[in-house]
């Protein structure tokens, strides 16, 4: 009796077993074509959620790239540790063929600053607006001082993919592959006017009374080319008006600057024989209306280098 109720027992189980896989089965069946399509719902919202990690992915990669690349140019701006800089962006070119970009500006970007990257300089500032400021970039800069080894030069234009680099005090210094250099011309931020007396003081003073043969020469003809002597001039220092002798055409100081320059020398067929090289001082007075000027040529002097062949 106990056996035939354990075996009926059984039976039922299994029945109902058969019963419950039987209903599922048939659910399934019916209800196929949903539980595909749920299915293929929860797939594709994998596949998607996948795509849209391998993205996210791809764009953080990016941006350690990017990242990495912007402290690496960071890193390497430490050279001008030493100067007042900060940090913009481009914010586009305004032409393919323009030597001008636009930037986004900072606190204290001025007009005639110079803008630099990782690899040197890229332009100067032309003029600052509210948000953004344009540059000219360097193949559109005329007149730069620039240094070669131990001479100096003008940066005068870029033609046919190279930059032209003139008036190099001396070109036995220079070789191909050498580097070029802003030269501390940079000190020479200012605009410097040509002072109402300059005339009288470069050609009348007593330093120009006391000028001599070659040197009073040299004097005379640096005249055609004061110009570029404002743009090459270096070693800048700073001093009062002592006694206040010139009163406010002097108020806020004097400065003076180191210039250099070569005078070529031809044989009277006019064949280029050789440069002589003279260095001079500049003096430049700070009115009291906040401007520059110049205010004369000192102390021109051959030097006693060989000139330059």
């Amino acid at each position: 009796m106990e056996r035939s109720t354990i075996v009926s027992m059984t039976n039922s189980k299994l029945y109902f077993k058969t019963i419950i896989l039987f209903i599922a089965f048939l659910f399934i069946f019916i209800f196929r074509n949903n539980i595909f399509y749920l299915f293929g719902l929860i797939n594709t919202s994998v596949k998607k959620e996948n795509n849209n990690l391998v993205t996210e992915n791809n764009i953080l990669k990016e941006k350690c790239e990017y990242f990495e690349q912007e402290l690496k140019s960071i890193t390497n701006l430490k050279n001008y540790a030493n100067y007042d800089y900060s940090l913009t962006r481009m914010s586009y070119r305004l032409s393919y063929t323009s030597d001008e970009i636009r930037i986004f500006n900072t606190d204290n970007i001025k007009v005639n600053d110079i803008l630099i990257n990782q690899y040197g300089l890229v332009g100067l500032v032309k003029s600052v607006k509210d948000k953004v400021s344009d540059v000219l970039l360097l193949t559109g800069v005329k007149n730069l001082s620039v240094n070669i080894n131990s001479s100096y030069g003008t940066l005068s234009g870029y033609e046919s993919g190279y930059f032209v680099i003139k008036n190099i005090s001396n070109y036995d210094d220079v070789s191909i592959n050498d580097s070029v250099y802003t030269s501390t011309l940079g000190e020479v931020k200012e605009k410097i006017y040509i002072g109402k007396e300059f005339p009288d003081e470069f050609a009348n003073a007593k330093d120009a009374r006391g000028l001599k043969g070659a040197n009073a020469k040299a004097k005379a003809n640096a005249a055609q080319a004061i110009k570029e002597l404002i743009q090459i001039a270096e070693n800048k220092s700073e001093f009062p008006d002592y006694g206040d002798r010139h009163g406010n055409r002097a108020k806020n100081g004097w400065y003076r600057y180191d210039v250099r320059f070569g005078l070529p020398v031809y044989e009277e067929n006019g064949a280029l024989i050789r440069y002589n090289i003279f260095s001079a001082r500049m003096l430049v007075r700070h009115d009291a209306d906040g401007k520059m000027y110049l205010y004369d040529i000192l102390r021109t002097k051959k030097e006693a280098s060989n000139p330059l062949e």
